[in-house]
């Protein structure tokens, strides 16, 4: 058991108990109870005292991290930002976010890794996922309280990739909305499956590819790969829903732009995709 610590910044006027409720689970809140404690700059205080604007509340918990049990993926990640309560770091193509049975080896235990070599006393949890063919930036909370506050407002996390795409499309603008669902191999449009919405414009055309930057509204698995199949097009290097090419699947988070949890800052985070 390990205590952890969060700090907010108020903004508006509110009480304590309001405040806390938007920011954390009903879980979460709920475990502070009898697992954590609520100070307001600095002060012990009851959760229906007022806090003012510029206000500090401090949130005391303890987190119980459990035994991993995956074989040691001694590779260092390639982190791009870090700070207390969560770090970007950039996934390669090829590697698995989170390991499995049949492929132990995955950004999780590189992550794992890095934490050893430097000693830090952190958890892992991964606010948005990718592919193992897909690249580009995931972001990871460091502690449950974070991937609480992430989780709870993941709709204003903002996510593009870019794609380059067999062909060209006729319709260079545009948002799809389906359903997809799960198949015994892949996923495919489908009325019975979960909603799906993405947008996309064309950003240049080639000879024979596009370049296509998409905006996840939704997130689903193989959203954008299934989109791409739905425009009647495939991602190139794309083996499940395309001819593959055995070339490396052309696809990549490249932006991510959220508000931070703690200071309510915008942070934004771009990179240049390695095929570009």
């Amino acid at each position: 058991m390990n205590t952890k610590k969060i700090e907010f910044k108020i903004e508006n006027e509110c009480t304590v108990r309001d405040f806390l409720k938007e920011q954390l689970s009903k879980k979460m809140y709920k475990s502070l109870r009898s697992n954590g404690r609520i100070l307001l700059n600095g002060q012990d205080v009851l959760r229906h005292i007022t806090a003012y604007p510029n206000d500090i509340i401090t949130v005391l918990y303890q987190e119980n991290k459990s035994e991993e049990d995956w074989p040691e993926y001694s590779v260092l990640p390639n982190i791009i930002y870090e700070d207390e309560n969560y770090l970007i770091c950039y996934k390669p193509n090829k590697l698995l976010t989170i390991p499995t049975k049949s492929e132990p080896m995955s950004l999780y235990q590189s992550i794992l890794y890095y934490y050893k070599v430097n000693n830090i006393d952190a958890s892992i949890s991964f606010i948005n996922r990718l592919d193992k063919e897909t690249q580009g930036l995931v972001l990871v909370a460091k502690n449950r309280l974070t991937a609480y506050t992430f989780n709870n407002n993941k709709e204003q996390i903002d996510r593009k990739y870019y794609a380059l795409v067999k062909g060209h499309l006729k319709v260079k603008k545009d948002t799809i909305q389906t359903y997809i669902a799960k198949g015994e191999h892949k996923r495919f449009v489908s009325d019975s499956g979960k909603l799906a919405i993405s947008e996309y414009q064309v950003i240049e055309e080639y000879e024979d590819t596009t370049l296509v930057e998409f905006h996840l509204l939704t997130g689903r698995t193989h959203q954008i790969r299934v989109h791409c199949n739905y425009l009647n097009t495939s991602i190139v290097g794309d083996s499940i829903y395309g001819d593959g090419d055995g070339d490396i699947m052309k696809l990549c988070s490249y932006y991510l732009k959220f508000n931070d949890p703690v200071t309510n800052e915008e942070k934004c985070f771009k990179i240049k995709p390695e095929w570009m």
